[in-house]
Formats: C-alpha cells, sequence, structure tokens
C-alpha cells in the first residue's frame, strides 16, 4: 500500500509541475485526478501517522488531524483549479464549495490552532466567497501542499527533524495566507527576516579588539587566495569571524553582487544613483550609539514603494559598508529596529503595482546569508500584528538558543517596546517612531553622504 501511495504521489507531484507550467484545461484536469486519487487514498493512512508531538513549549502539533486538513486542502484546491480551469462551474461547484469549507471550522484556539488552523479558515473562506486565486496561485498551494506532505512522511521515519517540517510548513501557511490577503509582502519581510536572524554571527572565540583583529587579519590575507578587489571585505571578514569562515564569506559576497551587477565596493558614483532610495525612509541610521555601544539602523517596510526594490537592498548595502568602516561599529555591531507600522497598507499598494518581484525576493533572502561580514547584535521587530505574534514566535524558537536571544517582537510601537527601550532610549528615537529626538533630521545627512 505504501509503494502504490508513493507512486501516486509522484505521479501527483508531476503533473501539478506540468499543470502549473501548461495551465490548459486537459493537463489541470489530469492534475486533479492523480492529486484527489492520492488524498483519498491517503485517507486509509491516517492511522500510521503518529498522534501528536510536542514542537515547542505550549505548541503541540496533532498530526493526524492536520493530515485530515491536508487532504481536504488537496481536495478544495482542485475543486477551485477545475472551476478557475473552466470545468466546473454552476451550483454543483458553488456547493462543493462549501461542502469543502466546512472542514476548515476550527474546533479549538490552542496555539496550533492559531498558527495553522485560523489562517486557513480565513483564507479558505476569502477565496471560497470571493473566487479570489487564480489558477497559478491554486496550482502552486497545491506543489507546496505535496512538497510538505513529503517532508512530514520524512520526519515521521525520523528522516528529517519533525520541528523543522513544522516550521516549514507555518512558514508556507503565513505565506500563502499573506499572499491572499496582503499580496506578496508578508511572505517578502518573512522571508527576509529568516534569513537576517539565521546570518546572525555567533561572537568571535577570542575577545580582542577591533584594531587587533584587523592587524590579525592583514596577515591572513596572502592565505585567502580570493579574486581581486576583495581586500577590504577579507579584512573585515577575518576580524569578525576568523580566518575559516572569512574565506567562505568572501566568495558568498563576491558571487552575489556578481550575480546581481553589483559593485564589490559601493562608490560615491553609484551613491548618487541611490538618492531616491536614501531619502525613502525605509532605512535610517540613527546618530550616536546605543546602550551597548552598537548603531542602530532602522528598517520601516511602510516605505517600500517609494523606490525600486533592487536600489533599497543595495542602499542597505551601502549602509551597511559605510558604517563597518569604523573600527568600533565594527567590533560592537548593529541593533535592527524594524518597525512594521503601515506595512499591510504598503503590502496591498505592492501588490497592486506589482512592485515586488521573485527575482526581488530571491536577492532579499540571499545578500546577507553568509555575504556580509557584519556583527548584527539584536533585532527588534515592533508593531508585529497580534495574529501574527504565534507564528513569529514559533520561528524564534527554532532558532539557536544564542540568536534567539538577539530577537525580541512586540504589538506595541518602538515608544512602548520595553525591551528595545532598555538599549535605544527614547531620547535616541526619532519623533516619527514615537521617540524624542525632533531633531533627527535624515535628508541632511544624506546630503552628507552625497559630498562623500
Amino acid at each position: 500500500m505504501g509503494s502504490f501511495h508513493g507512486i501516486l504521489g509522484c505521479a501527483s507531484l508531476v503533473a501539478t509541475v506540468v499543470a502549473l507550467a501548461l495551465e490548459s484545461q486537459a493537463v489541470v484536469a489530469l492534475c486533479v485526478a492523480a492529486s484527489s486519487t492520492l488524498a483519498i487514498h491517503a485517507r486509509s493512512l491516517i492511522h500510521l501517522a503518529p498522534a501528536k508531538s510536542t514542537i515547542a513549549p505550549g505548541i503541540v502539533a496533532p498530526h493526524r488531524e492536520a493530515f485530515r486538513r491536508t487532504i481536504y486542502m488537496v481536495l478544495y484546491l482542485n475543486l477551485r483549479a477545475l472551476g478557475e480551469a473552466g470545468l466546473a462551474r454552476g451550483r454543483p461547484y458553488a456547493v462543493g464549495r462549501f461542502l469543502l469549507w466546512t472542514q476548515f471550522l476550527p474546533r479549538s484556539a490552542d496555539p496550533n490552532a492559531l498558527i495553522f488552523v485560523v489562517p486557513m479558515f480565513l483564507a479558505v473562506t476569502q477565496d471560497a466567497v470571493s473566487i479570489s486565486a487564480d489558477l497559478g496561485f491554486l496550482l502552486s498551494t497545491q506543489l507546496g501542499a505535496l512538497v510538505l506532505s513529503f517532508a512530514f512522511t520524512l520526519a515521521f521515519r525520523k528522516i528529517i527533524s519533525i520541528r523543522a517540517a513544522y516550521v516549514f510548513a507555518a512558514a508556507a501557511v503565513a505565506g500563502r495566507f499573506g499572499r491572499i490577503f496582503f499580496g506578496r509582502m508578508p511572505g517578502l519581510a518573512l522571508s527576509a527576516a529568516i534569513a537576517l536572524a539565521l546570518n546572525l554571527p555567533a561572537d568571535s572565540a577570542e575577545s580582542k579588539t577591533a584594531a587587533a583583529a584587523a592587524a590579525a587579519a592583514a596577515k591572513d590575507l596572502p592565505e585567502l587566495e580570493l579574486p581581486p578587489g576583495m581586500e577590504r571585505w577579507a579584512r573585515q571578514s577575518v576580524a569578525i569571524y576568523g580566518k575559516e569562515k572569512a574565506k567562505k564569506v568572501c566568495l558568498n559576497l563576491h558571487k552575489f553582487r556578481t550575480t546581481w551587477g553589483w559593485p564589490l565596493e559601493i562608490s560615491s558614483n553609484t551613491t548618487k544613483l541611490l538618492e531616491p532610495a536614501l531619502r525613502s525612509g525605509m532605512h535610517w541610521v540613527l546618530p550616536g550609539r546605543d546602550a551597548k555601544g552598537r548603531k542602530v539602523i532602522t528598517y520601516r517596510p511602510e516605505n517600500i514603494h517609494k523606490a525600486p526594490v533592487p536600489d533599497l537592498q543595495l542602499m542597505m548595502c551601502y549602509l551597511l559598508e559605510r558604517e563597518t568602516r569604523d573600527l568600533q561599529t565594527l567590533e560592537a555591531g548593529f541593533t535592527i529596529v524594524v518597525d512594521l507600522e503601515g506595512g499591510a497598507a504598503s503590502a496591498i499598494l505592492c501588490r497592486r503595482r506589482k512592485l515586488l518581484t521573485i527575482a526581488d525576493v530571491r536577492r532579499g533572502t540571499s545578500m546577507f546569508k553568509d555575504s556580509f561580514p557584519c556583527r548584527v547584535r539584536a533585532i527588534y521587530v515592533a508593531n508585529l500584528p497580534r495574529a501574527l505574534l504565534p507564528l513569529a514566535g514559533l520561528v524564534k524558537s527554532a532558532l539557536p538558543a544564542k540568536l534567539r536571544g538577539r530577537v525580541a517582537m512586540s504589538h506595541k510601537p518602538p515608544a512602548l517596546f520595553p525591551a528595545l527601550l532598555a538599549d535605544v532610549p527614547l531620547a535616541m528615537l526619532p519623533a516619527a517612531m514615537g521617540g524624542q529626538d525632533a531633531r533627527f533630521d535624515w535628508d541632511a545627512q544624506v546630503d552628507k553622504m552625497l559630498l562623500e
């Protein structure tokens, strides 16, 4: 029975990929037939899954219930795909949507329900009523459901971690939920946050000053064997990570920047081209340092529509490059303050104007993953929607303990976020973020940058 189900799974996966590429009626019908057969057959295998497992403190995953819900999700997506392909219509189509919708009604309010059940229920409700998802979205979601089912099969056989599969599934559900209600922006924000969190470097094993680290780095340069033009990055990487990891980071940086056509070092000529991005308000570098001597950089997604996304990404790299020329900053590192106020409205605008592309997402998730030598000591996420707090907490719980201790999140604004204020006092926060620094003038700082 298991081998037959495996063959069905492979056939469904191939059929879904082909349907996603061609979107023709015949191929969609074949995809629906294969995956519906798979889903119906899977009902006889539910008892083979473990009843439940503990993912994190307070979060228990009821695997058999999730298995059942996934089956109905596949059937719902198939029915909707038939409708979008013009193969289902009228009263039977409406009745079918309603009957499948009833299978997603929440039956509890535990953390797992808030992470999975409620977002799925709201997303299916929105789509069933408004018929908002197109064929490409439905088929890509179907593909994701098949891949996740395979991942959990591997997890149940102890080939991969159940916790890793759970986190991956939670992120996928959040991305689909966000896409239906807000467009691509929530998925990008989640990917960027995870990539940045995973890139938080461990503290250096040796307690040496930045000047001593730079001196030691100079001796190691000949042994790194890097492409031309990487001298600055070699010194900076060795100072932060030591020689062994420095080469990997430098090679990743070189590959990333050459792949996307970015300069290895951002010159003053490039800076002038970035003026709209610099003045967008997406990122600020606050004057002075926080309570631990770190530079503070703000990230405000509500301004993402004010400049092209590639320019905003390049601008962030420029600001980090500029600040890490200072030895104290190189040693002390950065505090990142993410303010999500107005993020939903900006996401809707991004969706309508199609400001965000897959290439932007790929670039954003890889630009700092072992590709830029700097120390990010703390990340504070303010104005996080309450509905996303359980998912955000789950993602945080999956991080190593040292990195987990560097990330703090709150639904409150920056000026009312106690953990943030312990490092970044009100007197340092700009008035635009609820702080007391009414003299903060980012445009004046940009003027100075353009003259450098």
